[in-house]
């Protein structure tokens, strides 16, 4: 899933945060415990107005890794 979460990076900063939402998505039921998928996943739910979607997103990646600083900052 590696690969899947590079294109994620790649949809984004190119604009196209839906395709990343559908991309990190997958990443995250693939790989539940992934914070940075879905810290990513938060950032791709925001910016397509999905607001809601990433707040739980952000969550679980403070739930994850609770010590990771740049999550609290998306928060």
């Amino acid at each position: 899933m590696t690969s899947q979460l590079s294109k994620a990076r790649v949809s984004l900063q190119n604009g196209r945060p839906d395709v990343a939402v559908q991309q990190l998505s997958q990443v995250t039921a693939a790989e539940p415990t992934n914070a940075e998928a879905f810290s990513l996943l938060a950032i791709a739910c925001a910016r397509v107005q999905r607001l809601t979607d990433a707040q739980h997103a952000i969550k679980r990646a403070i739930e994850i890794t609770p010590l990771n600083a740049d999550f609290h900052l998306i928060a």
